[in-house]
């Protein structure tokens, strides 16, 4: 039950704290450009663009006002979907071939991590203009989850709802244009 509580919570906070819906477009961000989530629950979070580390995207996540308080780095591949997650305290999650939630349709995904748990994970996206519902559950267990969002600049997530619960990016800084 603590595995799937766990699947749970990671993968609504992969789908809204993750700053993607269709996949970002590392291409057009400058390095530096920052965007901060606010969450239900009053935690807030930015996460900054800092360029290509061995081929990946690194985009880091610290407390907002506090940029010296890592919570993760996030690294993303060629197409713009994330392929790892590492948390300052020891914890990584890993995809493979890469995260769904930036996948329009039927998506399958093997998510590990470092307690050595091995999740399939399936989910179908469906998109009408920059709004997005995804559905997803663990491969052999039967509970339906859904995740709904909003695309904004860069195919960055500025809107989502999980269970009801809102989260929202609440400012660009450093992103040009």
């Amino acid at each position: 039950m603590r595995t799937v509580l766990a699947a749970a919570a990671f993968c609504a906070a992969t789908a809204l704290a993750a700053p993607m819906a269709q996949a970002v477009d590392f291409a057009d961000m400058p390095v530096g450009c920052q965007w901060t989530f606010q969450y239900w629950n009053g935690m807030r979070l930015t996460h900054t663009y800092v360029g290509r580390v061995s081929g990946l995207y690194d985009v880091r996540t610290t407390v907002a006002g506090h940029p010296d308080r890592l919570v993760n780095n996030m690294w993303f591949n060629r197409s713009g979907d994330m392929v790892e997650r590492a948390s300052q305290n020891g914890k990584w999650e890993k995809f493979s071939p890469a995260s769904c939630y930036t996948q329009v349709g039927h998506c399958e995904m093997l998510l590990t991590n470092a307690r050595g748990v091995h999740r399939h994970i399936d989910s179908t996206t469906q998109r009408n203009g920059n709004h997005y519902d995804q559905y997803w559950h663990l491969r052999g267990r039967g509970h339906l989850h859904h995740v709904a969002y909003t695309e904004g600049r860069f195919g960055i997530i500025v809107k989502g709802m999980y269970r009801g619960k809102p989260v929202t990016v609440s400012r660009f800084r450093h992103c040009g244009r």
